[in-house]
């Protein structure tokens, strides 16, 4: 056990909680154990202590004080007790960090997800213009059939812009024996067989998504797969 003994002036006094500063007393483990003022021991029922204000309830309040303080831990335990504290506080500020980046990778999927989902939507429209073309039977962009297409569709996060995507697409289509090759606006349209394809690259959202429709579902999503390997 440690003894400490403290002077306490009228700078450490405060007057708006009646008492005297003692930073000593937030030590772990630390306890007051005699007051003395005027060269005498004060009497319990003279002083009481809140956290690390000995406050004074006497009649008189004494100019100065020596406070005998005891530790119940030395001093390496001591130190030893706010490394481990330090260190706490270290490994939570990296468990935040971890949190954060954690937070950040899941924010950046559910935005990514998002796009995805939004590219569907012109999927959707460019399926009307599919039905369009069906319905009017025309010989450069579509193939015409007698019951309705099997439709694939597919969408991902478009990484370049809008005019390298459907340059790149349009070049990997013609090298891939894909015919009636036409670029519009944010999109190629094309034809492979009796399947009729589009590719839509669309910096709105971007995402770059491809819709396949023809006679035959399997065949339809044969294709599928084959167009989503010349994404560039």
């Amino acid at each position: 056990m440690i003894r400490l003994n403290i002077h306490l002036e009228d700078e450490d006094w405060i007057p708006a909680v009646g008492g005297w500063r003692c930073e000593a007393l937030s030590l772990p483990g630390a306890s007051l154990e005699a007051l003395y003022h005027d060269g005498i021991k004060a009497d319990t029922k003279t002083f009481d202590i809140e956290n690390h204000i000995i406050r004074w309830a006497g009649k008189s309040r004494p100019t100065d004080l020596l406070a005998t303080l005891s530790l119940n831990k030395d001093l390496p335990e001591l130190e030893n007790e706010k490394l481990q504290l330090e260190r706490e506080k270290l490994n939570l500020q990296q468990q935040l960090e971890r949190d954060k980046l954690k937070l950040e990778k899941q924010k950046a999927a559910i935005e990514t997800k998002w796009k995805i989902i939004t590219a569907l939507g012109a999927i959707l429209g460019s399926l009307l213009s599919f039905a369009t073309a069906y319905s009017v039977g025309s010989k450069d962009l579509a193939k015409p059939m007698l019951s309705s297409p099997k439709i694939q569709t597919y969408a991902t996060v478009l990484t370049i812009t809008e005019a390298k995507c459907i340059e790149a697409v349009s070049a990997n289509l013609q090298r891939s024996g894909f015919q009636n090759i036409n670029v519009v606006k944010m999109g190629i349209y094309a034809t492979k067989d009796l399947y009729n394809v589009f590719i839509g690259c669309n910096t709105d959202v971007n995402a770059i998504f491809v819709v396949v429709s023809g006679p035959d579902n399997a065949n339809a999503k044969r294709i599928r797969e084959e167009v989503k390997d010349l994404f560039p």
